[in-house]
């Protein structure tokens, strides 16, 4: 409207809440403060501008809220969607380049500081990936920063509880913005040191309630002295699953004994000193990081001194010492029951990074079975050094050959959680039931049925899947042909608020086997997710859907993901066009199948005569033959 004012106001941007982790109980607070801290900015504004105002927030904030009615507000997630694809993709590479950049030059610049070690485990080689994704989303979240600024129409920006030391003053027009703060927020760098100590606190506490409880450790029984442990490292569901039938193959052997591993959160009483000097130690030595890294790469128009800061003072410190915790529980673990071989499910996770030299260092053989398909995250580059690796796939075994140590032995065995698709095959459902008003679908030969996946990224991302799958159905006429298949950490809501939107019912399911449903339908349809390879192995049209802007700490692509035959889908247009094609030549649909199950076995492969457990199983046993 003429006369009235545009103001855009930028809230939650680099606040330490984004990088560092608070208390629930503080962030609840911080959260209700925020936007009582809005309404009365909007108010102080509306009244300096006689109402002739009118407003939009962009935020950070993870949670939508509400101001007033005629207030738009906007998540950068909404913001970061809303970008031309290819643009964004290539802002996502530059930087993933700057942060692996960082990384690598602080790793080699600090690879000799004495007060890095927790004996030979290299605090930076542990906690690579974590800083490597700070830094990804840093420095990604000022790339969307600039951008708001430079395409934004605006008469005046007010930045919320920002810190105007972050900005140097060619970033922006300085008449043009100005700085709302309040001191809760601008002082939550100093409660970092709080949480800190009672974090250290509650570990003495433990550690000290565990010493008084427990009970001495007592000879193994006669009938278990000559038995030898396999230990299983698995930190999630996921990751035992993937592993199960390795475990319930070993119990065939009459001397062999399973364990799982669980880090305990306390320090073993006779590591106390230790930590209390390591603690010290790095605290008073941290400053060292925080220069190097100010040292090795300074933005042009950004400041980084006040983020590192806090996450060096705080998020870095806290996983330093659960580093330690970890590593001497992991110690104290193997003492009681010394292993025949470990299993990892993970090479990235900092607990596996801490455990790797130990058991380097005392010819301990480790093996690592992974859990899930694996991601090519070009920010990673430290070499993992297990003694073997147990490759899915020729593809698999060709991308660890040059991120292992000369003396990893890396093994193509295939996947144990994939056998059964092999030896018993998926059975075909009759039909499914709605997960909201238990509608029938009945499958059909004579219909085609198409699958989509979905998952649990922010609401924008999973609205612009969803909305152009049903709109593109509704346009070829296959809407009542559609199966959605949530994530176990999907709700459904949005999913039904979008259907009502379109005025479309197609069929919601959650807690159907996700291979059956594949297995039952006649075309798949989803974002790079590992269940593309399950489709592959089972064998079906795959269309994958490639123009979301992901949020900067999805860093990594599946490797299956690079095959040329897979149909990649950029916009709403070739997304009717592959599926038209495929539903008119029903041809294709058998040729896809073949070609799909035959490239699969480059990253899941099968070999009836020596299925994978197997391999594995021999692996673990004879393990001992290279230490």
């Amino acid at each position: 409207m003429n006369g009235r004012k545009k103001i855009l106001i930028l809230d939650n941007f680099f606040n330490i809440e984004n990088y560092v982790k608070l208390p629930k109980f503080l962030l609840k607070f911080l959260f209700k403060y925020k936007i009582q801290t809005l309404k009365r900015l909007i108010t102080k504004i509306k009244h300096i501008e006689s109402n002739y105002v009118d407003f939009k927030i962009i935020t950070n904030s993870k949670k939508r809220f509400f101001i007033e009615d005629d207030i738009i507000i906007e998540r950068l997630s909404d913001f970061r969607v809303g970008l031309n694809h290819t643009e964004f993709m290539e802002i996502k590479r530059n930087v993933s380049n700057i942060s692996k950049k960082l990384v690598v030059n602080l790793y080699n610049n600090l690879l000799n500081s004495e007060w890095l070690y927790i004996e030979n485990v290299f605090i930076l080689k542990a906690l690579e990936f974590y800083v490597y994704r700070f830094f990804s989303k840093i420095i990604g979240e000022f790339e969307l920063f600039k951008k708001i600024l430079h395409v934004s129409d605006f008469d005046k920006i007010v930045l919320l509880n920002f810190k105007p030391s972050l900005l140097k003053s060619d970033v922006v027009n300085v008449k043009k913005v100005e700085f709302y703060n309040t001191k809760i927020y601008m002082n939550l760098s100093k409660l970092s040191k709080y949480f800190i100590f009672k974090y250290i606190f509650r570990l003495f506490w433990i550690s000290f309630a565990f010493y008084i409880r427990k009970k001495p450790v007592k000879n193994q029984d006669s009938t278990n002295v000559n038995r030898r442990n396999v230990i299983f490292v698995t930190n999630s569901k996921n990751q035992f699953e993937s592993v199960l039938p390795i475990i319930n193959h070993l119990k065939k052997y009459d001397d062999i004994n399973t364990h799982l591993y669980q880090n305990i959160n306390f320090i073993p009483t006779n590591s106390l000193r230790s930590f209390t000097k390591f603690f010290l130690k790095i605290r008073r030595n941290i400053g060292q990081c925080k220069r190097e890294i100010l040292d090795l790469f300074n933005f042009d128009s950004f400041n980084l001194q006040p983020l590192i800061t806090y996450y060096f003072d705080y998020e870095f410190l806290v996983m330093s010492i659960k580093i330690f915790n970890n590593y001497f529980h992991f110690k104290h673990f193997l003492k009681e029951i010394p292993p025949l071989a470990i299993i990892f499910c993970d090479h990235l996770s900092y607990d596996v990074r801490t455990y790797l030299p130990y058991c380097e260092k005392n010819n301990i053989p480790s093996i690592y079975v992974p859990h899930g398909s694996i991601s090519n995250i070009k920010g990673i580059s430290a070499k993992t050094n297990f003694s073997y690796i147990t490759a899915s796939g020729e593809r698999i075994k060709q991308f660890f050959l040059n991120k292992i140590d000369q003396n990893t032995k890396i093994i193509v065995t295939g996947r144990p959680r994939y056998e059964f698709l092999y030896e018993k095959g998926v059975k075909k459902l009759d039909e499914v039931k709605d997960m909201f008003d238990n509608r029938i679908y009945k499958f059909s030969p004579d219909k085609i049925t198409i699958l989509l996946t979905t998952s649990p990224y922010d609401d924008k991302s999973n609205e612009l899947v969803i909305e152009t799958v049903i709109i593109a159905l509704k346009e070829l006429n296959l809407i009542n042909n559609l199966i959605i298949k949530l994530h176990p950490r999907e709700n459904g809501v949005l999913h039904r608020q979008i259907m009502r939107k379109h005025k479309v019912e197609p069929i919601i399911v959650q807690n159907y086997e996700i291979f059956e449903l594949i297995k039952s339908s006649d075309i798949f349809v989803s974002m790079g997710s590992t269940t593309i390879l399950e489709a592959m192995v089972i064998g079906i049209p795959i269309i994958i859907l490639d123009f979301i802007n992901l949020d900067f700490k999805f860093t990594g692509e599946y490797l299956f993901l690079d095959e040329e035959s897979l149909i990649i889908t950029k916009d709403y247009e070739s997304l009717v066009q592959n599926i038209n094609n495929l539903v008119k030549n029903k041809q294709d649909l058998d040729r896809y199948a073949l070609d799909y199950k035959k490239k699969s076995q480059k990253y899941s492969y099968f070999d009836r005569n020596n299925p994978p457990t197997e391999k594995i199983v021999k692996i673990i046993l004879n393990a001992n033959e290279k230490s």
